[in-house]
């Protein structure tokens, strides 16, 4: 029996082959094996729902070879090969567990898949021999601390001693002069303790933030200059040339960074330690929002939701958008909760043939699009009537299936980490250097086990994997993560308000005033008017002014204050004009 990991960086790939069964680790061996062409469907699939199961299934980007699941074994009987689960599917709404037994887990599974690494490691052909990807995110950074703090055992020795030499436990001999050359006493032949390796993290200097430095004794940063984009198209001399680099199982979105990791990894040591899956396997996708309603604990949505509100107001989105992402994420997560199996993907298939847009928005469009079963990719567009047609057929054809135990937003969170998994396995296959081992803690089978006891609403807090990372170090070792470096991204008030631009109407510019004389903070001064004379104003008496002031009950059952009566001023009153001589009257 062959088994896959949790997440899916090992996969096995099995197809028939003359009465039995043919499986490899690669699925273009096996198509080469056995003559496969291109599956077009799965292609169009993997453009249209990325991380849908229901669409993709176990097929691959060639016809005939099929892919094991992530967590199922094979077996091969009578010639036929059986694919069934090891990990079991957890149904129902997800019960409560303790934040700190979770966490204390957490840090003994990624110590240990640390640890392991480090201790297992071996030397290279002018290479170090351990190396760590530090490009000062929380994940990468936190596997260089761990792995800094376990000494590096010394590399093989040198030539065993010859033996004319004799034994180096043995007492030298006694000065007697007897001999010539005997009152000198042999150089020890015994070599000391050699000092332990220093972990080599490879760092591009663009990726380095200002007051975020890792000084640690046995940690050697390397700054390795970064590569001009898109520097491999050189090598192609023609239309019909191959592409550089070797070939993957398919394509995927990491082939367009390879160059420039595979120049990262190039300095790095046999056995390279990566911080990829840590976003992955501890945040919290936005469909477990869902899953706490669904639990009965729809109270715990106020801080992801305020969080979301914030991004908002931080990515200048204007108040509008600030006060309508509290209330449709909301409602977005009441609908996913309530939704069926079954209608959800109709509704999907329906989406996919109209050429729905998928939201590209603030933080709280992209969040309340991914409250659902099933989301299109943002490629699904783009391809054809057929291919759309054939994709919208699967999902009708899944949904007159049995529906999962498993509720939405853990499964929505199973899926993304499956995808980006795929995508780590592309990048291994195009920028892994010869003679060179990477390896990512975070997606061992006993990490991912470990992140899943961890509570919901500790996922979904804000700063959540920053907080998670900094315990496991504090757990771990004595070193902590760089101020700057472990605390999640805060908009800044201080500094000018950012306003998006105007839609439909040009920026008007006023003219600027003239610079006046004097002190500039001092507004200027009015012009002086006088005060036409008149009576003197009328004021209160002294029990009215210093009556203390009241608020609240008081204020509203306290009688009102006596006011004086009016007082008509007659000064200003104009008078009348006095009478002059009427007409002559007629006698």
């Amino acid at each position: 029996m062959l088994l896959t990991d949790l997440a899916g960086v090992l996969p096995v790939f099995h197809t028939p082959y003359e009465g039995g069964t043919a499986y490899a680790t690669a699925a273009l061996p096996l198509a080469d094996l056995v003559g496969a062409p291109l599956d077009t469907g799965h292609l169009a699939a993997r453009l249209a729902c990325p991380e849908s199961p229901e669409v993709l299934g176990e097929s691959t980007p060639y016809r005939g070879v099929r892919k094991v699941p992530p967590g199922h074994l094979l077996g091969i009987r009578n010639g036929r090969a059986h694919v069934s689960g090891y990990e079991p599917e957890r149904g129902g709404a997800p019960t409560p567990r303790e934040e700190a037994p979770a966490v204390r887990e957490l840090t003994r599974a990624l110590l240990e898949s640390v640890r392991c690494r480090v201790r297992a490691s071996r030397g290279g052909t002018g290479r170090p021999r351990l190396g760590a990807d530090l490009s000062y995110g929380t994940g990468s950074a936190t596997v260089a601390l761990l792995a800094a703090a376990v000494p590096i055992a010394p590399g093989p020795e040198g030539p065993p001693p010859r033996q004319d030499e004799g034994r180096d436990d043995e007492a030298p001999a006694p000065r007697n002069g007897a001999v010539k050359g005997s009152w000198a006493r042999p150089a020890g032949r015994r070599p000391g303790p050699a000092a332990p390796e220093r972990l080599t993290a490879v760092t591009l200097p663009e990726e380095v933030p200002p007051g975020a430095e890792l000084e640690l004794p046995r940690l050697r940063q390397l700054l390795v200059p970064s590569p001009l984009p898109y520097a491999e198209l050189a090598a192609l001399s023609g239309v019909d040339a191959p592409p550089p680099g070797p070939l993957t199982d398919e394509p995927g979105t990491a082939l367009v960074a390879a160059a420039r990791l595979g120049h990262r990894f190039e300095a790095g040591g046999a056995d390279h330690l990566t911080g990829y899956g840590a976003r992955q396997v501890l945040d919290g996708h936005p469909a477990r929002l869902a899953d706490l309603v669904r639990a009965g604990r729809a109270r715990r949505l106020a801080a992801p939701v305020a969080a979301l509100a914030g991004a908002e107001r931080a990515a200048a989105t204007g108040a509008f958008g600030t006060l309508r992402t509290p209330l449709t994420v909301w409602r977005a997560a009441h609908r996913l909760a309530r939704a069926r199996y079954a209608e959800a993907l109709d509704d999907a298939a329906v989406r996919l043939t109209a050429r729905h847009r998928t939201a590209g928005g603030g933080p709280g469009e992209r969040s309340t699009a991914e409250l659902a079963w099933c989301v299109p990719g943002p490629a699904a567009r783009w391809l054809s009537d057929d291919a759309l047609s054939a994709v919208a057929l699967r999902l009708r054809l899944a949904a007159r299936g049995p529906a999962p135990a498993e509720p939405p937003g853990a499964r929505r969170a199973r899926q993304a980490l499956h995808r980006h998994a795929a995508e780590y396995r592309t990048l291994l296959h195009a920028a892994e250097q010869q003679g060179q081992r990477l390896h990512a803690p975070f997606l061992d089978n006993q990490v991912v086990r470990a992140a899943r006891l961890l509570p919901d609403e500790t996922r979904l807090q804000p700063g959540a994997r920053h907080a998670l990372l900094r315990a496991v170090l504090a757990g771990a070792t004595s070193a902590d993560l760089p101020p700057r470096l472990g605390s999640p991204p805060r908009p800044h008030h201080g500094g000018p308000r950012r306003t998006p631009p105007r839609r439909g109407r040009a920026h008007r510019t006023l003219p600027r005033p003239a610079p006046r004389r004097g002190r500039p903070d001092r507004p200027p001064r009015r012009p002086h008017r006088p005060r036409l004379p008149g009576p003197p104003r009328h004021r209160a008496p002294a029990r009215h002014r210093r009556r203390p002031r009241r608020t609240g009950l008081h204020r509203t059952l306290a009688p009102p204050h006596p006011r004086p009566p009016p007082r008509l001023r007659l000064d200003r009153t104009p008078h009348p004009a006095p009478p002059g001589p009427g007409p002559p009257r007629l006698s």
